[in-house]
């Protein structure tokens, strides 16, 4: 017997309290935080915020590709947040449609899940094959990929993070990616952090989508990759290579009155070639960034312009 509740609300579409929470080893993150909201049949709706926000999050809540942690969801009289998995493969297939910004099968479902009427599994984008593990009547494996599909569309960048990062980093946020091979630099998105650490490594995996209109990449390239994880504010920042270091002291040469000055500072966070200094020196001080290691306390300094 089906003892599924239906409810028949005012509103085509009801969020009443609705909340989803990530598990990432001993840390819970609150992607969606008690939502309320009601959409008309045959209102447009547009749901806007910042990265982060949870605006994926609520979509895939209301398509039923991923359930909530908590509240309820009703469309159309039917509470969908209660719904058990054949329900919500029928919701998805007659109720639902999705028009999405990359060309991925949806992580959410199985493979099964993600094929067609007719049993074909679809390639998520379009590019070269670049290998293909299989031949018809073959059997295949869970642990290695079927196919492998290169396509300057949808590349992305991997990397392996500390335990200690991970509840940093938040999924849609922005980090810095630098390619050596094409001396490229640009703006990468969150895409997925990995649940489960590596067993040997103990490193948790990030996935980054790179912009579709950066050049001249391939696979197998080599990227650093720059996570904003803390932001300072009115602070003196100072070139990273300008800073020395003796018996765990941090210190930097200034220039007054055309003499080196031995200074003694404290720095905080680093960051592109740059590091914050916390104390020590004063905005608008003078920084001996060339041949400082060479310098002692009362040195004559030359300050050239660099231009010419």
């Amino acid at each position: 017997m089906n003892h599924q509740r239906t409810v028949n609300p005012v509103s085509y579409i009801s969020f009443e309290h609705v909340k989803k929470e990530y598990r990432m080893g001993e840390v819970i993150i609150n992607a969606v935080d008690g939502v309320d909201f009601v959409v008309e049949k045959g209102e447009f709706a547009i749901i806007v915020g910042p990265s982060g926000a949870g605006k994926t999050t609520v979509l895939n809540m209301l398509g039923g590709m991923d359930a909530c942690s908590g509240g309820v969801i009703t469309v159309d009289g039917a509470v969908v947040s209660g719904y058990n998995a054949r329900q919500l493969t029928a919701y998805r297939r007659h109720d639902i449609g999705f028009v999405f910004q990359f060309y991925n099968l949806v992580q959410n479902l199985t493979a099964l899940e993600n094929v067609d009427a007719n049993g074909n599994v679809i390639a998520p984008m379009a590019g070269t094959l670049a290998t293909m593990n299989a031949v018809e009547n073959s059997f295949i494996s869970n642990s290695m990929p079927l196919a492998v599909i290169d396509g300057p569309d949808q590349m992305k960048v991997t990397v392996s993070v500390s335990e200690a990062l991970v509840p940093k980093i938040s999924i849609g946020s922005q980090a810095d990616v630098y390619v050596s091979a094409v001396d490229e630099s640009f703006s990468a998105v969150i895409r997925s952090v990995e649940q489960a650490a590596n067993l040997q490594t103990r490193l948790y995996t990030v996935t980054l989508t790179v912009p579709a209109d950066a050049g001249g990449l391939l696979s197998g390239m080599f990227a650093d990759v720059t996570f904003f994880t803390d932001v300072s504010q009115n602070t003196v920042v100072v070139p990273t290579e300008a800073i020395l270091t003796s018996g765990g002291v941090q210190y930097v040469y200034v220039v007054e009155d055309g003499t080196a000055r031995y200074v003694e500072i404290s720095t905080g966070l680093t960051g592109n070639g740059v590091t914050e200094v916390t104390s020590g020196l004063s905005a608008g001080q003078q920084l001996v960034t060339v041949g400082q290691a060479y310098l002692h306390e009362g040195d004559s300094v030359r300050v050239v312009s660099g231009e010419g």
